[in-house]
């Protein structure tokens, strides 16, 4: 089909240049002409009908040589094969098409096609471009891409781009994963951006981003929480590009994770201040060791006092031991005597009763010494046996209320008591106790009955109440007070300013309170009088139970 047959297509085509046109007479010159490639095949057949100049070159094959080809033999084989079972998917599809050339080589060509129609025949106006530059261009782009995102990944940065006209952000696919969100549903724009920013630093960062869309470049380092809730650290650092006339047209931001940096950043922090913390340590230890130096040698110095005083306690501990075993013997030998001259003097009262002959002065002397006698030897059995408490529970202030009623005092000296225990309940031995109680109840009589001048009416004060988690008990006199060389030593045993006695009575006093698991104190001053306070445990839970 000779080119020029080509423009009667219009009479069968709408599309078609017609040969009554002016232009119709050189559409031959400009097909042949043209530096696009482009042929016609028959679209029934598939034979090649008509080529131009730039189509055979662009093939590497001879006129003669490119009219005897079908259109499939243009086609790589697979394309060729695929041709031959679905010719229309194929040979009509327009697009990038892999062709190959008369050496064999392969290559991409656009195509677009143009059905025609010519005396009761349809062609096909093929124009193919070669598209290796393009294919080649827009693969470097797709490489540039990849290698893009590999560095990001690589390098835990990615990008963000804001157009300020269009309003439109653009996230790198390295910045969705460093904020942990799904491409396909997230939209990434200022506001959802900042949901993510944590909430202790959003502000701040919404401050940056409006700094952003006035042009002043952006640098700051805040923290994000990702929606599985795992926070990192990120650093961004944002350009702006304006037009000629300053306005911002776009800001394009990198945002890098420095999640790790900062981890390590604060570890070190952390190892410096405890580095610091063992030189404070060395320092304090060598002044320690220093500091223990001397007091080791106060502590030997101590010791040989220690030791000294031990050695010192366990002579007194030999007499004490050896008092006590002549004690018994003492006290066995002294009762019965004792026991016989008041059964006597006992017989004698009814004698001279019956007889009507006064003697009661002399037998009442006897009857004192009698007691007084016994009272020595049960101070002295009292404290060389260290029989155990029988501890049980009590009220403290109702027992001691009916113990001091027992109790007798001189006309003129005054007892009040104070009891604030209330129901408190302790545990205790009532006979142990009975004994301090009585010791200092008699000691405190003594003392002001012995008290020549009071200012005040003698009075001894008995006073109790709950402290925290003791029960205190106190006995408070008016009397003349003890001097301070005889207070210390108040609790020594065998020592008393006393004409008669033993000495033992403090003494008993304080064994008996130890042996409560108690404490006991003196204060006196010098007319102005004495007070002595007792403190015992409060009965825990378990002890109330049992």
């Amino acid at each position: 089909m000779a080119p020029k047959t080509l423009a009667r297509a219009s009479r069968h085509d709408d599309d078609a240049i017609g040969e009554d046109g002016a232009f119709g007479i050189y559409f031959p010159l400009l097909f042949e002409r043209s530096p696009i490639p482009m042929f016609v095949y028959d679209w029934d057949d598939l034979h090649i009908v008509l080529v131009n100049d730039a189509a055979l070159a662009q093939y590497g094959y001879s006129r003669a040589k490119f009219l005897g080809l079908r259109v499939t033999d243009l086609m790589m084989a697979k394309d060729a094969a695929q041709a031959a079972e679905d010719r229309a998917s194929i040979v009509l599809k327009a697009g990038q098409r892999l062709h190959r050339k008369a050496d064999g080589s392969g290559f991409f060509v656009d195509i677009l096609r143009h059905r025609l129609a010519l005396d009761g025949r349809t062609l096909a106006l093929v124009a193919c471009s070669d598209a290796g530059a393009r294919v080649q261009a827009e693969e470097k782009l797709r490489r540039s891409h990849e290698n893009l995102s590999r560095a990001q990944r690589i390098s835990s940065t990615g990008s963000v781009e804001r157009d300020f006209l269009t309003q439109r952000t653009d996230w790198s696919a390295e910045t969705f994963r460093i904020f942990g969100v799904d491409p396909e549903s997230f939209t990434p724009s200022p506001e959802s951006m900042l949901a993510l920013v944590h909430p202790e630093d959003r502000a701040r960062v919404a401050e940056a981003l409006a700094k952003a869309a006035k042009g002043i470049p952006v640098q700051l380092q805040y923290r994000i929480v990702r929606p599985d809730g795992s926070v990192r650290v990120v650093y961004r650092e944002a350009e702006v590009i304006a037009d000629e006339q300053g306005n911002p047209l776009r800001s394009i931001s990198t945002i890098r994770d420095v999640t790790r940096a900062h981890e390590a950043i604060e570890r070190q922090k952390k190892l410096e201040a405890e580095l610091r913390v063992a030189k404070d340590e060395a320092e304090a230890l060598a002044r320690a060791v220093q500091d223990a130096n001397a007091a080791l040698e106060r502590r030997v110095e101590e010791r040989t006092l220690e030791l000294q005083a031990a050695h010192d306690e366990l002579l007194k501990r030999e007499r004490l031991a050896t008092l006590g075993q002549l004690t018994a013997t003492v006290a066995h030998e002294l009762r019965n005597p004792l026991s016989a001259i008041k059964n006597t003097a006992f017989i004698m009262r009814e004698i001279t009763a019956a007889r009507d002959i006064d003697l009661e002065r002399p037998l009442q002397r006897i009857q004192r010494s009698i007691d007084r006698c016994n009272r020595i030897v049960s101070d002295l059995l009292d404290y060389s046996r260290a029989r155990d408490p029988e501890c049980r529970l009590h009220n403290f202030d109702d027992w001691l209320r009916e113990t001091m009623e027992e109790q007798s005092a001189p006309d003129r000296v005054g007892v009040a008591l104070d009891l604030q225990g209330g129901t408190t309940e302790i545990r205790f031995d009532p006979e142990r106790f009975r004994q301090v109680v009585i010791n200092l109840f008699d000691n405190a009589m003594q003392a002001m009955a012995e008290s020549i001048d009071f200012d005040d009416t003698p009075c001894l004060t008995v006073r109790t109440r709950a402290l925290g988690q003791a029960f205190e008990i106190a006995f408070e006199d008016n009397g003349p007070g003890i001097a301070p060389d005889v207070l210390g030593r108040a609790f020594e045993p065998l020592f008393s300013t006393k004409n008669f006695g033993t000495g033992l009575g403090l003494a008993t006093v304080k064994h008996i309170v130890e042996q409560h698991r108690g404490s006991i104190e003196i204060a006196s001053t010098l007319g102005e009088g004495t007070r002595v306070v007792m403190r015992l445990p409060l009965a825990s839970e378990d002890q109330a139970e049992r």
